[in-house]
C-alpha cells in the first residue's frame, strides 16, 4: 500500500511467512489500527519491520497494538479448498474460480449447479497470465473439471498453493425461457 488516509487490519485471518512492516511507518500506526486477527505463519518470529524479526508476543509488547490478536502455526491453517466461483457478467460462459491448497495439490470444482451440459467445451486461464491457456477440455458428465494448483507461475507472482482462474465455458447455448405472455401467445397460436 502506497497511500491511504486510514485504514484498519482488524478481524482477519492472515496467512504468511512473514508480517512485513516498514520501519518509518510503525510510529504512524494507532493502537487500533492492528486488532483481533489470527496470524497463521511459518516462523517463530513473524513480524518483520525493517530487516529486524519479532515474535508475536515481543511485537505485541514494544507496537501496542494486536492485543486481542493470536498467532499460530501454518499447521494448524484450515480453509476450504474452494474459495468463491463467481459468474463473470461481462463476459458470456465465464467464470472467476478463487482456489486454496496448502499442499498445492490439484483442485477439482464441481460446475453442477451451472446447469452445463455436458460435452461443452472449457479454457482455463491464469489471471496472473490470461495470455496463457493452462488447461483445456471438455466438461465431463458430472460437471467437474480438475484445477492445478502447481503452475510456472513468475516469483513475484502467487504462491502455488494459491490460484485466481478465469473459465470459459464454449460451444454451448443456453435455451431463452419464455416468458409467460410469450408461452401463452403460443398456446394461442399467435
Amino acid at each position: 500500500m502506497l497511500y491511504a488516509k486510514s485504514f484498519q487490519i482488524t478481524d482477519n485471518i492472515i496467512y504468511s511467512g512473514y508480517f512485513s512492516i516498514l520501519p518509518f511507518t510503525t510510529d504512524y500506526l494507532e493502537t487500533s489500527i492492528l486488532n483481533r486477527n489470527t496470524y497463521f505463519t511459518k516462523n517463530s518470529t513473524p513480524f518483520l519491520i525493517g530487516k529486524k524479526k519479532y515474535r508475536f508476543d515481543k511485537w505485541k509488547t514494544i507496537s501496542n497494538k494486536d492485543s486481542q490478536s493470536t498467532h499460530k502455526p501454518i499447521s494448524e491453517f484450515q480453509l476450504p479448498n474452494i474459495l468463491d466461483i463467481t459468474k463473470i457478467d461481462t463476459q458470456e460462459n465465464t467464470y472467476r474460480v478463487v482456489l486454496f491448497n496448502k499442499e498445492n495439490q490439484n483442485v477439482i470444482v464441481d460446475f453442477s449447479e451451472y446447469n452445463l451440459p455436458s460435452g461443452t467445451g472449457y479454457t482455463i486461464k491464469d489471471v496472473e497470465d490470461f495470455k496463457t491457456v493452462l488447461a483445456s477440455g471438455k466438461l465431463n458428465e458430472f460437471s467437474k473439471v480438475e484445477f492445478k494448483m502447481n503452475v510456472e507461475r513468475d516469483a513475484n507472482k502467487s504462491y502455488n498453493n494459491f490460484g485466481v482462474y478465469y473459465i470459459e465455458f464454449m460451444g454451448y447455448e443456453k435455451t431463452k425461457t419464455k416468458s409467460f405472455f410469450e408461452r401463452f401467445l403460443n398456446w394461442l397460436g399467435i
